[in-house]
């Protein structure tokens, strides 16, 4: 129960027949037989069924929820959830005899005491997938294999290389191996056949052999190629990629610039010529081969990126064509937010609200939909629904569980401790700021003191960021965040 409901929206509604919903979910038939049961004095019926499989329980002697996968974003979620990796667990690690007090005397014997070495954030693998992965067996598998084909301009291939390497041996490597696609041209010089295929196609007909970086027949296997995704601001090496998609036989780059006899100046000239420019084709190409494998809101990010940093004829009609794929996880969003898991949105709505995300992925670059006038603008009211989330979130405390916790904790200090909490509090009435920097050893109640303080300013409606820098503190904290979650701090520690 959460909240006072069940976290998992039962009891369903009745309902005649298995049908889906618009995301893809199953709607099981759950036909009002009047037949009842009383368990644990609450009367049941068929809205408070789950589905299971009667062999499957009896068989593994555990609970195994399933659910009918008919919808591509499921098989998303699918290979989403399988390769997320273990599950985290918090653990504590003490001898067999061990216990708080043993802990706690030797800890004042020897006055060190490590918090977070106590505590360890690890991994959980159970026994049998333990006994899965010892033995071998695959954990996922996908068919036919793919082969992904890099794609670079002229003289700009990548060169991987290690640390003490001398600039001028990598230079002799990189000179000496080819890659994939100046392996191409040469196929096409050399073998007849190769002619008939495109880059992309090469694999399903040719090999790789890394060791003497050169493409031969294929004698068995099934392989399909996929050239390397681009984005849509990277320039010629985009319309590369769109060449490289069509044109068979080519020995080297100028002849993907040659249409019909004529050597054009640029990749993206080429692609004129083609007629591939014409009607936002590939912008078109792009969202739908992206709506297959990527998440809404990876599409939605696309979608602006396209508008911002690319020359697009007609906006409005590349929403007009794709906006259903960018607005898949709208209602599920919606009726999380809302509470009400029987919410249903019309097109409108649904459209307006993938808007309105749209428009706020344009407010962090600096831009807005008002920049492209063939787009449709949504209403206010869709923007301001959530537009103070973080406001509402941080006002959304009691102020009396608050007020409370703060006289019951302020009773606990220490000198030392009220010594910090008057000075921060007196620096938040008076609007002085400051940055106070208290340093103290594990276990002397730093977080105690953070937690008073907090505690004493959301009790008057104040706004409270807790941050820390690793999750292990921030969990301590009461609505505590990593400073790179809260923050976005841009910059990877390693």
């Amino acid at each position: 129960m959460v909240n006072g409901r069940c976290g998992r929206h039962f009891p369903k509604r009745y309902n005649g027949v298995t049908c889906f919903d618009e995301s893809g979910f199953p709607i099981y038939r759950r036909r009002n037989t009047g037949r009842t049961v009383l368990r644990k004095g609450v009367i049941l019926d068929n809205k408070f069924v789950v589905p299971y499989n009667r062999e499957l329980l009896l068989r593994f002697q555990c609970h195994i929820n399933l659910e009918i996968c008919n919808n591509s974003r499921s098989l998303k979620y699918l290979f989403k959830y399988c390769l997320k990796g273990h599950d985290t667990a918090t653990m504590l690690l003490k001898r067999k005899n061990d216990n708080s007090a043993n802990i706690a005397s030797a800890a004042s014997k020897s006055k060190i005491f490590d918090e977070v070495k106590h505590y360890l954030d690890g991994r959980y693998v159970c026994a049998s997938e333990a006994a899965w992965r010892i033995l071998g067996f695959d954990i996922h598998s996908r068919w036919p294999s793919v082969d992904r084909l890099p794609i670079h301009l002229l003289e700009s291939k990548y060169v991987s290389f290690k640390t003490g390497d001398s600039l001028q041996n990598v230079c002799k490597r990189a000179d000496a191996k080819m890659s994939k696609l100046e392996a191409w041209f040469v196929a096409n010089q050399k073998l007849p056949e190769a002619r008939n295929y495109t880059y992309a196609e090469f694999p399903t007909y040719f090999t790789w052999l890394p060791k003497e970086c050169k493409w031969k027949y294929r004698q068995r296997g099934e392989v399909v190629g996929r050239l390397s995704e681009v984005h849509p601001t990277a320039g010629d090496l985009l319309y590369l990629r769109m060449l490289l998609l069509r044109k068979k036989g080519c020995t080297k780059f100028e002849d993907l610039r040659t249409i019909d006899g004529v050597l054009h100046d640029t990749y993206k000239e080429a692609c004129g010529a083609l007629g591939l420019l014409q009607n936002d084709k590939q912008w078109h190409d792009a969202l739908s081969e992206n709506a297959q494998s990527s998440f809404p809101h990876q599409l939605r990010e696309m979608f602006v990126n396209i508008l911002s940093y690319s020359s697009v004829a007609d906006p409005h009609f590349l929403w007009k064509c794709h906006w259903r794929c960018m607005s898949e996880d709208i209602l599920v969003k919606r009726r999380n937010v809302t509470g009400n898991f029987e919410l249903e949105l019309t097109e409108t709505d649904l459209q307006n609200y993938a808007l309105s995300e749209i428009e706020k992925l344009f407010s962090d670059i600096g831009k807005s939909l008002r920049d492209f006038p063939d787009m449709p603008f949504p209403p206010e009211i869709y923007i301001s629904s959530d537009s103070n989330r973080l406001i509402a979130e941080e006002t959304s405390y009691d102020v009396q569980e608050m007020k409370e916790k703060h006289d019951t904790n302020h009773k606990k200090l220490n000198a030392e401790q009220k010594i910090v909490h008057d000075s921060v509090i007196k620096s938040v009435n008076t609007k002085e700021g400051g940055l106070f920097f208290v340093h103290g050893s594990g276990g002397c109640g730093k977080t105690f003191l953070w937690q008073t303080i907090i505690a004493a300013l959301r009790a008057n409606r104040q706004i409270v960021l807790p941050v820390a820098s690793s999750g292990i503190a921030a969990t301590l904290l009461p609505g505590g965040r990593t400073a790179h979650s809260r923050f976005h701090i841009p910059l990877k520690l390693d």
